[in-house]
């Protein structure tokens, strides 16, 4: 009896290699891409009104309803998870607070987007905000035509202020 019990306290002691790797290692490291995925903060957030769907890796609705501009949802940001909106163009993406742009093209519906391929948008860099120091006057089109003469509008009945146009005059006769 006594080398079964310790048979079985042997066996509950060991720790499996990832435990390992867990506890003497980097945690992200031992979790891989999806455990960084997780750390991620996924927000949709309605512009205008519209039907939104979430579902999760197996298929299971999660959220299946018509949002209102100014609400948002945060779903699970792990691999697998999909959305699916009658207008993309009504929702906008947020990843960990930073604009990822519109979940799709504005009057299209959405089908399967998948939340981990969702990735913010690149911020531009501060110069390339910052007005420069050389002022370039802006181009302006000069067109050298003539103006074309107004066409009389057929509808209307022609103007009868306007002078006609004069015949030469006959030489004068001299008498005699």
């Amino acid at each position: 009896g006594f080398v079964g019990w310790r048979a079985l306290q042997d066996t509950q002691n060991q720790e499996t290699p990832a435990e390992t790797a867990v506890i003497g290692g980097d945690q992200e490291a031992a979790t891989g891409p999806a455990g960084a995925a997780a750390q991620r903060h996924i927000e949709i957030r309605a512009v205008a009104e519209s039907w939104l769907e979430v579902r999760g890796p197996d298929g299971t609705v999660f959220l299946s309803r018509t949002m209102k501009p100014g609400e948002s949802y945060s779903p699970d940001p792990s691999p697998g998870w999909t959305l699916h909106a009658r207008d993309g163009g009504a929702f906008q993406l947020f990843v960990d607070g930073e604009s990822a742009g519109p979940l799709g093209s504005a009057g299209l519906p959405v089908l399967g987007r998948q939340i981990d391929s969702i990735e913010a948008l690149p911020q531009p860099a501060l110069s390339a905000v910052r007005p420069t120091t050389s002022a370039v006057a802006p181009v302006r089109a000069v067109s050298t035509a003539p103006a074309a003469p107004a066409l009389p509008d057929p509808g209307q009945p022609a103007d009868q202020t306007a002078p006609a146009p004069s015949a030469p005059e006959p030489a004068a006769q001299t008498a005699g």
